[in-house]
């Protein structure tokens, strides 16, 4: 072997050359701490670096006068470096070993690491979690299912179609699992991005019967977007009925219809806002909306059942009053009667009182002129159209005081004596041939007619306790005493006759 260094020969078995020191390393692969195990020879260092003078090679001091060889100190000196160097050097080996192990155990390291991610991509391929979540549905083991399909559309670079697949699949796991609300949003998302999915329109109109909800089926149908699906489930859709006119406040009455958008749809409702289903009143011609506040609510079934929306309209009907009715003549003071006449717009018809009480639809009906009566009097005048509404009140108040021949009693007595000598009455106590009961007297208003004045007696006949008025008017003129019969002609004026 030769000497790295200076190319001597070495004899075999040492470790250091002869000719400059140089120490040769040998380390084997299978034990890299051998040259901690070699010994360096006492007689292998004195060859190299000879006696010292006081010391060994060791460095420890010799007696004095030793008969070995001095050294140069040169030599030493050398030689403890060349000692040194031989020491880094199996150092610097033992790091490299220990690199070499580090480093392995590091790949190994790696590789396990690889293999577990390789592994687990394996396991989290999108096929894994489908065969899983069939798997689960089968056990009826729904949350895993959900999870699992889930997971399955939630991998990266999978088809749409694929993507589908699995949002389908997560959507029966929770209806089967009783989550319906979930499923219908699963199927809604899968909607905008797939929205020519059928399937996902199939499950959707099937979640949605299961609930009866056939509302949320029509606005599903509504609003596709797809031509060919809006075809093939348009018999679910149904749309509301249609209004002849819109809700809003009119004043008079309003005919509404009602339409179904189909034209063969049966449409019920209902006027008090009310939500309409089939058990509501049918529709079958105009609704006629009187005066009033009404909700009109409608709804359309279809032939399979099906209720569309619900609309409503609101109509509140004010019918405009009619006008007062004019009242002549003026009132106040008067010394000469004149006839009190009323008119009311066309169609009306006028009611009165005389008494000072509130005027209806049942008080006296104005048929004409009415006398004034004698002394204080107040009239009050409404007029009423054929819808029944009412007009504002007219009120009027006279004070007719006349000066005249005689009383009205005087006349009523000169009456009873004209009637009991004609034998009208059998005695002045108003008894009449052949009737039970009595007849009596009231004049408490006159007339005046052209340059007549004339006290008007009304006949009461009272029989059984009962009283009333016998519709015989007469008429007597308080200047001449004559007597006359007083009867309504058709216009509602008074017309006299002479009573003999």
């Amino acid at each position: 072997m030769l000497c790295p260094n200076c190319k001597t020969e070495i004899p075999e078995g040492k470790m250091y050359c002869p000719s400059c020191g140089h120490a040769i390393q040998i380390v084997p692969d299978f034990e890299p701490d051998i040259e901690d195990k070699i010994e360096i020879r006492t007689d292998e260092i004195k060859d190299l670096m000879g006696d010292k003078p006081g010391q060994d090679p060791l460095g420890q001091t010799k007696e004095i006068g030793s008969s070995e060889p001095k050294k140069d100190s040169s030599e030493e000196s050398t030689a403890l470096q060349r000692i040194e160097e031989r020491r880094k050097q199996r150092s610097a080996k033992k790091i490299s070993v220990r690199m070499k192990v580090l480093s392995f155990i590091l790949v190994a390291a790696m590789a396990t690491a690889m293999f577990i991610v390789v592994r687990s991509r394996i396991r989290d391929r999108y096929s894994v979690h489908i065969r899983a979540a069939v798997a689960h549905m089968a056990e009826e083991d729904y949350k895993s299912a959900y999870d699992e399909y889930l997971a399955a559309s939630q991998k990266e670079d999978i088809t749409d179609e694929s993507y589908v697949e699995a949002m389908l699949g997560a959507s029966d796991a929770a209806f089967y699992g009783g989550d319906d609300e979930e499923a219908v949003r699963i199927l809604k998302e899968v909607l905008e991005k797939e929205p020519e999915s059928i399937e996902t329109y199939e499950k959707l109109i099937k979640i949605y019967e299961s609930e009866d909800d056939l509302l949320s089926v029509n606005d599903l149908i509504a609003s596709c977007p797809v031509s060919s699906i809006y075809e093939k489930y348009k018999e679910y859709l149904i749309l509301p009925p249609q209004f002849s006119q819109g809700g809003g406040q009119y004043e008079e009455d309003v005919a509404l219809e009602l339409e179904a958008t189909d034209g063969v749809s049966d449409i019920f409702y209902t006027i008090d806002g009310s939500i309409p289903d089939e058990n509501s009143t049918k529709y079958t011609g105009p609704i006629v909306l009187s005066e009033g506040s009404f909700i009109i609510s409608a709804v359309c079934r279809n032939g399979h059942g099906y209720l569309s929306p619900v609309v409503s309209e609101e109509f509140t009907i004010v019918y405009d009053k009619p006008d007062s009715p004019s009242v002549t003549p003026e009132e106040g003071k008067k010394s000469l009667p004149e006839q009190i006449r009323a008119e009311a717009p066309a169609g009306c018809r006028i009611f009165y009182t005389s008494d000072g009480s509130e005027p209806d639809g049942e008080s006296t009906e104005y048929e004409g002129e009415i006398p004034m009566p004698l002394g204080k009097s107040r009239f009050r005048f409404i007029a009423v159209d054929e819808k029944g509404r009412v007009s504002e009140e007219k009120d009027v108040s006279y004070d007719l005081k006349m000066a005249a021949a005689f009383s009205p009693q005087d006349g009523i007595n000169y009456l009873i004596m004209t009637l009991f000598n004609a034998g009208t009455l059998s005695d002045i106590e108003g008894h009449a041939p052949g009737l039970d009961g009595v007849f009596s007297y009231r004049c408490d208003s006159c007339y005046a007619s052209g340059d007549r004045i004339y006290y008007l007696l009304y006949e009461v006949y009272k029989s059984g306790g009962e009283k009333k008025e016998t519709g015989n008017i007469y008429a007597l003129d308080f200047k001449t005493l004559e007597l006359y019969r007083a009867r309504r002609g058709d216009d509602g004026n008074f017309t006299f006759e002479m009573y003999y």
